[in-house]
């Protein structure tokens, strides 16, 4: 029996001995074909490096525009997949896309289609979101006025002489009215919001710097006339203003005055009367709505030297003529609002069309020059042009939103707030300053269509959701505590 005992013993030494040698040849790649094999994320690198590879060969035969916009495309790529998975990147980047104009200053980069992707992207995004998250959609009362103007704008897509031009308005504040609703419903914080206002005023504030080097433009679109120049500055010295007074660091005070002065002397080197008067109207309304009556002496004394210190004598010559009626622009002008006028009266529902005013002017000019010569022109008044081309119902449209935004903003600015962080008052008497210098200053420019206004709505409407959802989750936390207590 011992002997029988001793070979089993040794057999199973052995075949362990065996098992542990195959056990590690099984390991090792050189010894098994397993280690051969290529893993999905080693083949899309070698696949990158491969792709990288032919392009860097064929780079230099292709056309210079097709060479920025390849540079482009990956950076383009992780953009979209950065917006899909959070909605308020696309706006914050439509917002951004839409005051830099990149497009302008890039010809090259026309053919990415940049507005379109972060339009698209955006919504889908919004629309996985609200799928995700199950929320409901928020639409105040102001949302209801938005889509009658819009509605006005679109009828005259069918009743306008030239319907592309209709259309394409139509068009246009379609895609300010989509970013509105996603904006009100994504940003839901004053942390979010204060991000996309400092945005706007950080882009603003370069476009001035490079304004005051150029003599008063920055850019295409909506910024490439000295007068609209000036407006999108007027725009945001409320901002600068309600920020100096709302900050505590004699730091961040100082830099935003800085910047204040900066949009101020950008509007001086714009030379244009119609941002003067904006700019007077803006600081006044500054003051009256800080209640601070010292600090915006102060911040007026500043202003004034900055503005004596760097305007010309050319620019209070040009600035004295504007109360000339009689100067050739200021008659003009007059002409233009009267042609409106009989535009109204012809058209009186839903006006001749929205961005056909300037088609339809030789039929309704009377003036000095001879009306064939006024194909084309524009009005030189905002709510004239709206008169004319969009009407009765588009003008109430129009009128009704001021007030209602002006109508919240006040009764935000009135709100008390324990936090420290909240800064609610302040965004709102910024904005509605910068309404009504906006207002003020297109006064005497066509600039319905122009994105700034309907900028301040859409961050009028994130506020007073924002502000809402605080004060409903404060009561009811105050609620709930209220029934502890009486349960102790």
């Amino acid at each position: 029996m011992a002997r029988g005992r001793y070979p089993e013993t040794d057999t199973s030494f052995a075949n362990m001995s065996d098992q542990m040698i195959e056990s590690e040849v099984s390991k090792s790649p050189r010894s098994s074909p397993q280690g051969l094999r290529i893993d999905r994320k080693q083949l899309i690198l070698i696949a990158f490096a491969v792709s990288i590879f032919i392009l860097a060969l064929v780079f230099p035969f292709i056309d210079f525009k097709l060479q920025i916009a390849l540079i482009l495309a990956p950076i383009a790529l992780l953009v979209v997949i950065y917006i899909l998975q959070n909605p308020y990147v696309g706006v914050y980047l439509f917002f951004l896309a839409e005051y830099t104009r990149p497009d302008y200053f890039i010809p090259a980069i026309r053919s990415l289609r940049i507005f379109i992707l972060i339009e698209i992207v955006t919504l889908l995004s919004w629309l996985f979101h609200m799928t995700k998250t199950r929320k409901g959609l928020i639409w105040p009362k102001f949302s209801w006025i938005f889509v009658a103007f819009l509605g006005v704008i679109a009828s005259t897509v069918i009743t306008a002489w030239n319907n592309r031009l209709a259309y394409d308005i139509c068009q246009s504040m379609s895609i300010y009215f989509m970013i509105y609703l996603i904006a009100i419903n994504v940003v839901d914080s004053l942390k979010l919001l204060n991000r996309l206002i400092w945005a706007l005023f950080i882009v603003h504030f370069s476009f001035a710097i490079k304004g005051i080097l150029e003599g008063g433009m920055a850019g295409g679109a909506f910024m490439g006339d000295e007068n609209d120049f000036a407006l999108a500055m007027n725009m945001m010295i409320p901002f600068a203003f309600f920020m100096f007074l709302g900050v505590k660091s004699k730091i961040e005070k100082l830099g935003i005055l800085l910047i204040m002065v900066t949009l101020t002397l950008a509007i001086i080197s714009s030379m244009s009367r119609g941002g003067w008067v904006g700019l007077i109207v803006t600081i006044i309304f500054c003051v009256i709505r800080s209640r601070r009556v010292f600090a915006g002496l102060f911040i007026m004394l500043i202003l004034t030297v900055a503005i004596v210190s760097f305007a010309p004598q050319k620019y209070w010559a040009e600035v004295e003529t504007i109360t000339d009626t009689h100067e050739a622009t200021a008659a003009s002008r007059i002409n233009y609002w009267k042609a409106a006028v009989r535009m109204f009266r012809d058209y009186p529902i839903t006006g001749v069309g929205a961005n056909n005013g300037g088609i339809r002017m030789p039929e309704y000019y009377i003036g000095p020059r001879d009306s064939v010569t006024e194909w084309g022109r524009a009005f030189h008044g905002t709510l004239p042009q709206i008169l004319a081309e969009l009407g009765s119902l588009g003008f109430i449209c129009y009128i009704l939103m001021i007030i209602t935004a002006i109508k919240y903003l006040n009764r935000m600015s009135r709100r008390k707030s324990n936090d420290p962080d909240d800064n609610s008052g302040v965004l709102a008497n910024a904005i509605m300053v910068s309404i009504i210098s906006y207002l003020t200053t297109a006064t005497f420019l066509s600039t319905p269509y122009y994105p700034q206004l309907w900028t301040l709505y859409t961050l009028t409407m994130i506020l007073v959701t924002v502000i809402k959802a605080e004060d409903s989750k404060t009561v009811k936390n105050g609620t709930a505590m209220a029934k502890e207590v009486r349960r102790m």
